[in-house]
């Protein structure tokens, strides 16, 4: 049976609630039961809630840093959506209790250390949301509002991302083209050996077929094609591709530095023209 509480006693209840308290802390103030404290203050909303945290200005609107999380997710996230039903003992009531809860996340996974520090910067940047990497670079999103918002621009997995409509509008350019690098940072590769050129394969064919008219969009030559159930963009004007895009990825940096030195020394030879002997004849002036 819960303890009688006075409306002073209530009041207090409330305003320790509002002031982001837990409810177990709030409970051992007062020496009364969690119960009691849900009975008089389940109509005021816990401010630590994950899904009552709102989204800061930095996160409305297409921004460049948004744009780059996008392209981060697209090529190496994913999205995970299931209903979690679990036994629970309550101690207290010394009885067993179904749960179901709603799970929704999306996470985010890459070995290279740099590239994981980049998306943890973007997403305190944009978002105000601190988050960290864990044991092979997986990065957890579990705030609501943030999985949300970026549901709004794409979901994530190897055949369910999508290319932002907005990134083909006129005034998104920039944000195209950081797009573009963040998803070639996660899954694009450079050639400098044989082939000398940029590829990117994908499952996903009608996606990557989008993501291959935005380059074109940029003014950025490519050669799309299908093999088996597989989709590849290739890229040879790496000079244009650098000028435009470029890479964040250090080791793919490089590489393409060395691709656009080899390319540009090849066509300064094209264009260089023959040179002719210029000595005079014997007997000339």
């Amino acid at each position: 049976m819960s303890k009688k509480v006075g409306p002073q006693i209530i009041e207090q209840i409330i305003e320790l609630k509002k002031r982001g308290l837990h409810i177990s802390e709030i409970a051992s103030r007062f020496n009364i039961s969690d119960s009691t404290v849900l009975k008089y203050s389940q109509h005021i909303p816990h401010p630590n809630k994950k899904s009552l945290i709102p989204l800061p200005d930095s996160a409305k609107g297409l921004s460049i840093k948004k744009a780059e999380i996008l392209g981060f997710l697209c090529s190496e996230g994913n999205d995970n959506n299931f209903i979690d039903n679990h036994i629970e003992y309550d101690k207290r009531r010394k009885k067993l209790y179904v749960r179901n809860m709603n799970k929704q996340w999306i996470n985010f996974s890459n070995t290279d250390l740099a590239i994981l520090k980049r998306f943890l910067y973007l997403m305190e940047m944009v978002y105000d949301y601190p988050l960290r990497y864990f044991k092979k670079g997986t990065v957890y999103i579990k705030r609501k509002e943030v999985v949300k918002d970026l549901r709004r621009y794409s979901l994530f997995g190897s055949r369910r991302w999508s290319v932002p409509k907005e990134l083909f509008k006129k005034q998104y350019r920039n944000q195209a083209k950081r797009f573009i690098r963040a998803y070639f940072d996660g899954d694009g590769s450079v050639d400098y050996k044989w082939n000398k050129r940029i590829t990117l394969d994908s499952v996903n064919k009608n996606s990557l077929s989008k993501l291959n008219k935005l380059l074109l969009h940029l003014g950025i030559s490519t050669r799309y094609y299908i093999y088996k159930n597989r989709s590849r963009i290739t890229i040879k004007d790496v000079i244009k591709y650098k000028k435009t895009i470029g890479f964040f990825h250090l080791k793919k940096k490089e590489k393409l530095e060395y691709l656009t030195k080899v390319a540009y020394m090849g066509s300064k030879k094209r264009r260089s023209p023959r040179v002719r002997n210029s000595l005079p004849l014997k007997g000339g002036i």
